[in-house]
């Protein structure tokens, strides 16, 4: 891998991961159609990219979750010799509550992860499997916009957490977007836009975090270094730049209800792929 396909390879990982268009899809067609094959140290350094955008992005929002999952606000209680319990506190306090949303909606991709490791790996082989999944992309999208109600819930329940969860652990399937998945669902059940978004966003962070771990054990047990410190630098740097952009480009979207229009993207990206076959 040269510099040049490093930059590549960083640009679309830190553009489709954000935009609802499937960053692990891209991939999959930057290896059959480019010929870019992306070693497990690359893809550990992307995934960490990624996921520095998000903690650069949003330092307070995870530190005031982290501290209130730990300790909920003691002045959320009702007076000052209010002894509440620990979930009653949580309750009362938005931070930590959205901090056990984000733990309630990890769990589910963890467990997808483990048990059909084997199978999504065959997938990142098929062009087919993509297609098929970008077309399902593009259905979410369309369906998120056809479903919205007027009246929208302030508050993510344990059940819509849940739900979320389950949508990014489905995101394992490339050409399923993580991001179209999660905010379309989020939409689907009536949570206001800028609180999908967000949830969607920081829900990534345990799960892109996980992936590196997971593919550093991988690297480490079939003993894969084989990229250089400067295409890795190059790679994480344009993955970093680029993620920044497409998230402040995805939370502008979102605020003007222009995130359903992704579908026709993802259709015409299906009828390519299928015409190519």
């Amino acid at each position: 891998m040269n510099l040049l396909e490093s930059a590549l390879l960083g640009a679309i990982q830190g553009l489709t991961e954000w935009l609802p268009i499937s960053s692990s899809g891209h991939l999959v067609l930057a290896h059959q159609w480019l010929g870019l094959h992306m070693p497990l140290a690359f893809g550990i350094i992307l995934h960490l990219a990624t996921a520095m955008v998000i903690i650069m992005m949003f330092r307070n929002d995870i530190m005031k979750m982290v501290r209130g999952v730990i300790d909920p606000r003691k002045d959320c209680a009702e007076n000052a010799g209010d002894h509440s319990s620990y979930w009653q506190r949580v309750k009362k306090d938005p931070d930590a509550l959205f901090g056990w949303w984000i733990i309630v909606g990890s769990f589910p991709i963890a467990g997808i992860g483990v048990l059909f490791y084997d199978m999504f790996e065959i997938f990142f082989n098929s062009a087919f499997i993509v297609a098929v999944a970008l077309a399902g992309s593009g259905l979410v999208l369309v369906l998120s916009a056809l479903t919205v109600k007027k009246r929208v819930k302030k508050k993510l329940s344990v059940l819509d957490a849940y739900s979320i969860g389950l949508a990014q652990g489905m995101a394992l399937i490339p050409g399923l977007s993580r991001s179209g998945l999660t905010i379309g669902i989020g939409l689907m059940r009536n949570i206001e836009r800028e609180t999908a978004a967000r949830y969607s966003i920081l829900l990534a962070v345990p799960a892109i975090i996980g992936a590196a771990v997971w593919e550093l054990g991988q690297m480490v047990s079939r003993g894969a270094y084989d990229v250089d410190i400067l295409t890795l630098f190059v790679g994480g740097v344009t993955a970093f730049i680029v993620g920044y952009i497409a998230i402040k480009l995805l939370l502008l979207i979102v605020r003007r209800a222009g995130f359903h229009y992704f579908a026709v993207y993802c259709f015409g990206l299906t009828a390519l792929i299928l015409a190519t076959l």
